[in-house]
């Protein structure tokens, strides 16, 4: 015997998961209850909901994240409720810093174009989503490395219980990026190699392995200087990590 769906059920998984800070995105919704695209109502509330949660840790949700899994008929409603929420919901406010614009997010931080107004210097400011370990652990390993091929932070903080910190900020785009356009001359992938080689080297000798290195992980400066980024899965050798196989 079929039982009736309640599309109240998944409103609640869905706040459940975000007080326990494993939230789930709108898609992993829809993917688990395809039932709500048969409950306008719901899905509009879901749709409510997943950006009031996302705006209030600071995160900046992009518009086609939800148009894209949304039926047309809702597109209209979806706008209205999204320009709401972002009057509601500004850029985040992080003392000694203009927040100019959203540049990335993961899981569990999401990274803003900003001025640190004492310095007048531009900086990509990252800020943690969910209180994990890993992000203050970050800043800790960055501080140990010095090299020039290995991002560079400048400041740590937290405010109204939200850990940030400020490093340099890398506008020539990702190694990513720059693949998707079609491979690299050699000459070039010679010379990326080169620099990314001697930045691990250096890293190592300081007892640190990276653990997630990707294309994306890599950025380049304005001059075309390759860069790592991003050590929030870095590790002391011999360390015990948090991490598992599979």
């Amino acid at each position: 015997m079929s039982t009736v769906f309640d599309p109240r059920g998944p409103l609640l998984e869905h706040a459940e998961c975000w007080r326990q800070k494993v939230p789930l995105s709108l898609s992993e919704m829809l993917n688990k209850y395809p039932e709500l695209l048969q409950h306008p109502s719901a899905l509009l509330s879901l749709v409510d909901q997943d950006l009031y949660f996302r705006l209030q840790i600071g995160q900046q949700p992009h518009l086609d994240d939800y148009l894209s899994v949304c039926p047309t008929t809702l597109h209209d409603q979806i706008r209205r409720t999204f320009e709401f929420q972002q009057l509601v919901y500004p850029l985040p406010d992080i003392p000694g810093y203009v927040i100019h614009r959203e540049l990335g997010r993961g899981g569990c931080a999401v990274v803003y174009d900003a001025t640190q107004c004492n310095l007048q210097r531009r900086v990509a400011l990252k800020l943690d989503l969910i209180q994990t370990s890993r992000f203050a652990h970050e800043p800790t390993t960055l501080a140990r490395l010095k090299h020039s091929h290995i991002v560079e932070i400048y400041d740590t903080g937290e405010v109204h219980g939200q850990r940030y910190f400020a490093m340099e900020l890398l506008t020539g785009g990702s190694l990513q990026e720059r693949l998707h356009k079609g491979p690299l001359p050699i000459d070039e992938v010679a010379r990326i190699g080169i620099q990314l080689a001697n930045a691990l080297q250096h890293a190592h000798e300081q007892g640190i392995i990276h653990r997630d290195l990707k294309p994306s992980n890599i950025l380049f400066s304005r001059e075309g200087l390759a860069k790592i980024t991003d050590f929030g899965l870095a590790k002391r050798i011999n360390e015990v990590g948090n991490t598992v196989a599979g």
